[in-house]
């Protein structure tokens, strides 16, 4: 199965939409704040089956960590975005726990 290890918090550049239940990443010039892990076994491979099956694709990032840049992959949104649904601030967590 397979598990995964927490790295720390960071930021990319790019902007985050909600879809919903559940949020989706486009390029673009804004802040999108997240979790990195370090994935091992084929937990990668079953999350990159589910979520390219949903309409995103994996694309490597820069990170912006306190303890500095790292490069990680993460999944952007290739469908249309409504700006009306735009998160500002782009923290998923955050946004969820205002509504």
């Amino acid at each position: 199965m397979g598990s995964a290890k927490h790295i720390g918090n960071g930021w990319i550049t790019a902007k985050m939409y909600s879809l919903g239940s559940y949020p989706g990443i486009v390029d673009g010039n804004g802040r999108v704040f997240g979790e990195v892990y370090e994935l091992h076994g084929d937990l990668e491979r079953r999350i990159d089956q589910m979520e390219t099956g949903a309409g995103y694709e994996k694309k490597e990032v820069v990170v912006e960590t306190t303890a500095g840049k790292i490069k990680a992959f993460t999944y952007f949104y290739k469908g249309s975005v409504n700006e009306a649904n735009l998160i500002p601030g782009g923290d998923w967590v955050k946004y969820k726990e205002g509504k």
